[in-house]
């Protein structure tokens, strides 16, 4: 039986690169989506909670310009239900 890693010990490995632990700060997760990819129109989907759902599309709306903007960033968020 392998020890428990410890979550500092998992983020260190090459493969956590990118990804988060924890509850999702999904305003910091916008704006480095956003700054990352200026001017382009970003998917976001789920499959899941409908309360996740429902930060999710108003972190969208929040952090989208108007359409039509030059040179502007919109999210749109897609829900799958089962």
């Amino acid at each position: 039986r392998e020890p428990k890693m410890m979550i500092t010990e998992v983020k260190k490995l090459p493969c956590a690169a990118g990804q988060f632990f924890g509850r999702p700060n999904w305003g910091r997760i916008f704006k480095q989506n956003r700054d990352k990819h200026k001017g382009q129109h970003i998917g976001v989907f789920l499959c899941g909670s409908p309360i996740i759902g429902e930060a999710l599309s108003r972190e969208s709306i929040k952090n989208s310009d108007l359409v039509g903007t030059p040179g502007g960033t919109r999210f749109s968020f897609f829900k799958e239900n089962f």
